[in-house]
């Protein structure tokens, strides 16, 4: 696993489990997506192909899985057409990671009826403005695949990550509060989440509070304001609380 990491550097390392943590998933849940099960294939591919017993996440593995959450969550959208829309973004339009690029996949139709929905992305050479009314994006899924749709009927997700210049995922906001907000990057501290304008990861002060007798004791020992340390508690806190449910739905594909 050692020599994978030091080939990996810059891209973000993690567990199936620690990946499942930081997005407050279900650990199983998690590794359905991205392993499979013995009856059912993965919703996507994972980066770094599992060899016997190792698993290895990397950050845009985490970035297409908090899409495909935010997916399940806010709409319902069953996992074999969200495989459907991954296999046909990355076979007909070149993409690698659909659910972890700029303006990738969108939800479109009648967002309440979750049978009724499909999956698009941005055609090559489209307009990448999602708030131009000239926008257009291929419909993935469905009879009518191909289509070019209208933006305004979209919807689209993952609204905390941001995108490097080659338009992938590279930054996720995944806690704010206290004025500091904590950030994942694959290329700091091997995607670890971390307090923003600190050389410190969230865990680290947090569990300087907690074993070094509190707030104002770990702020004098890390030389970093109170306010950091809070920040990294509360976010600590809010990764052990337990994840959203998601209550599968099915349909004929």
């Amino acid at each position: 696993m050692a020599m994978v990491e030091q080939s990996m550097l810059g891209v973000g390392i993690y567990s199936p489990g620690e990946a499942a943590r930081y997005m407050r998933a279900d650990k199983n849940r998690f590794r359905r997506w991205i392993y499979g099960r013995k009856n059912s294939a993965p919703v996507f591919d994972p980066e770094i192909p599992r060899v016997d017993t190792q698993e290895l996440v990397t950050f845009l593995d985490f970035a297409q899985a908090l899409s495909i959450q935010d997916i399940r969550l806010n709409i319902g959208v069953p996992l074999q057409r969200i495989r459907q829309a991954y296999e046909a973004a990355r076979h007909d339009y070149g993409l690698d990671y659909p659910f972890a690029v700029k303006h990738g996949i969108f939800v479109f139709g009648d967002l309440s009826v979750p049978k009724n929905c499909h999956l698009g992305v941005y055609p090559e050479g489209e307009s990448q403005d999602p708030d131009s009314l000239g926008s257009r994006c291929v419909q993935l899924t469905g009879k009518n695949k191909d289509n070019l749709l209208i933006f305004q009927i979209v919807q689209k997700f993952s609204k905390r990550l941001a995108f490097s210049t080659k338009g992938l995922a590279d930054e996720y906001l995944a806690f704010e509060k206290h004025g500091y907000r904590i950030l994942m990057q694959p290329d700091c501290r091997f995607g670890k989440p971390y307090i923003e304008g600190l050389v410190y990861e969230a865990e680290t002060l947090s569990e300087a509070a907690k074993n070094e007798g509190g707030v104002t004791r770990a702020s004098d020992l890390y030389e970093v304001p109170k306010n950091a340390v809070k920040a990294a508690i509360a976010y600590m806190q809010e990764l052990d609380t337990p994840p959203p449910s998601i209550q599968p739905k099915k349909i004929s594909v």
